[in-house]
């Protein structure tokens, strides 16, 4: 297993995909939608249609004022 620690901006939408979904997402394309709909979208337009997949997608606030 491999970890990964990087400092996280104030505010981030973070997406983890797994090998389902195609690598030509352009992540960008979405960040002005909510979660969910960001999750759906990534689905429908880049699930292979001969693989599962799954999407996980979460707004990250540092919470400090």
């Amino acid at each position: 297993m491999l970890a990964f620690e990087f400092a996280l901006p104030s505010e981030a939408t973070i997406a983890l995909c797994s090998d389902g979904i195609s690598s030509r997402l352009h992540f960008d394309e979405y960040v002005h939608l909510e979660p969910q709909e960001i999750a759906d979208a990534i689905m429908e337009q880049h699930g292979k249609d001969h693989d599962d997949a799954t999407c996980l997608v979460m707004r990250y606030t540092s919470g400090s004022a």
